[in-house]
């Protein structure tokens, strides 16, 4: 303010003056509130992203850290489950017992089903040793006045062994002194001492009889005079095996 009095202004300004208040304030555009509308909108959807990221994670770290607490130590109810792990129901034991039971009878069963196996052959089965001396022990006693001998063949030898008794090895000769009396191998045919074949186990024990018609004999079946009395020995061979001669005599 001058000392003249108030200031005035141009006309011009109080005429554009008038014009604002005639109109009102000046209206913005329409895309200009678009454009704020969207940039809120974003800026809404951003905090409300953060958000959840924040959320997912601290529950995410929650999580790790309630499975890594039973990893390091198992909780007590843990344990206890565990350990009761074991004990199965017993109907269910039963079943299984009864299921094992009828299993083994079944293949019992069959088992006894089944064809038995053929036994070997006679070309199968192994060959059987024939006896030697080692094997056998044999006695020989006199008996009725010189007629008659009475013969045990006794097996102690470590497995079983053939005694062929029936061959040309098998014989017995009466002599007296220097003098061959009779002799089974003069006349085989006739004189036939023991006959026989046997398969002697271990501690198997024979007694055989044989006879002497007390008379003497000659090749090609000659001979067949009565024996004189005297002292006489007789000596049996069996499958090549010599008897200690026996001494007897005929009254």
């Amino acid at each position: 303010m001058s000392a003249h009095g108030p200031r005035r202004l141009p006309a011009a300004v109080h005429s554009r003056r008038r014009i604002m208040s005639a109109h009102g304030p000046r209206r913005l555009p329409a895309a200009v509130y678009w454009r704020r509308r969207i940039t809120v909108l974003v800026a809404l959807i951003v905090v409300i992203a953060l958000g959840w990221l924040i959320a997912r994670a601290l529950t995410a770290t929650g999580d790790d850290a309630g499975d890594a607490q039973p990893a390091a130590g198992a909780s007590p109810a843990a344990e206890a489950s565990a350990g009761a792990s074991p004990s199965a129901d017993p109907e269910a034991g039963d079943d299984e017992a009864a299921a094992a039971a009828e299993s083994g009878e079944d293949s019992d069963a069959a088992a006894d089903d089944a064809e038995p196996s053929p036994e070997p052959t006679e070309s199968e089965q192994p060959a059987i040793p024939d006896c030697t001396s080692d094997d056998l022990s044999i006695t020989m006693t006199a008996a009725g006045n010189g007629a008659s001998f009475d013969v045990t063949i006794h097996q102690v030898g470590a497995q079983p062994c053939l005694l062929t008794a029936n061959g040309e090895d098998t014989s017995l000769a009466i002599t007296s002194g220097d003098h061959h009396v009779w002799d089974s191998a003069h006349c085989p045919a006739q004189s036939t001492v023991i006959g026989t074949r046997y398969l002697l186990d271990t501690g198997a024990e024979e007694s055989v009889t044989i006879d002497w018609p007390r008379a003497t004999s000659a090749a090609d079946c000659g001979g067949g005079k009565t024996a004189t009395a005297g002292v006489y020995w007789a000596q049996l061979t069996v499958q090549g095996i010599a008897i200690d001669p026996v001494r007897f005599e005929i009254a």
